[in-house]
């Protein structure tokens, strides 16, 4: 078969919950029931509320955290010769995608028939597979980012690596009092702004980590920290292990 579907489940997660950090050998697609889900891919970070899903694909690393009190969500894992190629196919990628409400009612259903392991039964499940991907193409493009919260995207992105740059100095860049500045960035992006610098940093030292063989400290200041140790506290509360024992990985 061109692709098979792996395996078929559910997540409710509370904020402040994060998915261990690990890069993984299938696609793994996500459909969100209610609540907002947080996904960092190579330094971008994509929020993905009710109605929406995302995609990883073979080779990447899976770095996902509940950004809403309650995050409720669905996902699906696929392999096979062509499983990228006909995920892509239905305009599905490695960013947000409006696809409507999630048809929780087929995910019960696949998650018995991915149990019958004969040949009638995987091609079963693979045909399910295909329809969900089906669904998820059908419901259009996710709507344009909101301006306020892009603009604090480019600036962290340009910035970040300024240990000196934190949410008081992106307020006087953009002329807002901090507060508030914090406010509207949390109601329209769905995370603390706080938290977001943090995970911005945390992502720059973990490609930098896998990239280079520049030592911890070097990759510490590149990302932004004052000190290694401060760096390690982070990517170990981030992902469960300290910096030295991912790069080994």
């Amino acid at each position: 078969m061109p692709f098979g579907l792996r395996s078929v489940g559910r997540c409710v997660a509370e904020r402040g919950w994060q998915d261990y950090a690990a890069v993984k050998g299938f696609t793994q697609v996500f459909w969100t029931v209610a609540g907002t889900g947080r996904f960092l891919f190579e330094g971008g970070e994509h929020l993905l509320p009710e109605g929406h899903v995302f995609a990883y694909f073979v080779g990447d690393l899976h770095l996902i955290f509940a950004a809403s009190p309650v995050w409720d969500y669905r996902f699906f894992t696929l392999d096979g010769p062509l499983c990228e190629a006909n995920v892509r196919a239905f305009g599905l990628a490695r960013s947000p995608r409006l696809a409507g409400p999630c048809p929780v009612e087929v995910f019960d259903r696949l998650e018995a028939e991915v149990m019958d392991i004969t040949p009638h039964g995987q091609r079963r499940a693979a045909a399910g597979a295909f329809a969900l991907l089906a669904r998820a193409a059908g419901g259009g493009r996710a709507p344009a980012p909101d301006a306020l919260v892009e603009r604090c995207r480019h600036l962290v992105e340009a910035r970040g690596h300024d240990r000196k740059f934190n949410v008081n100095a992106l307020a006087d860049e953009l002329g807002l009092h901090r507060s508030r500045l914090s406010r509207l960035f949390h109601e329209r992006a769905g995370v603390r702004l706080v938290d977001y610098i943090v995970g911005w940093r945390v992502r720059k030292g973990l490609e930098l980590l896998r990239e280079t063989a520049l030592p911890v400290a070097e990759v510490a200041a590149q990302a932004g920290y004052a000190s290694a140790d401060y760096f390690a506290k982070a990517v170990k509360k981030a992902t469960g292990s300290p910096p030295g024992r991912l790069r080994e990985g």
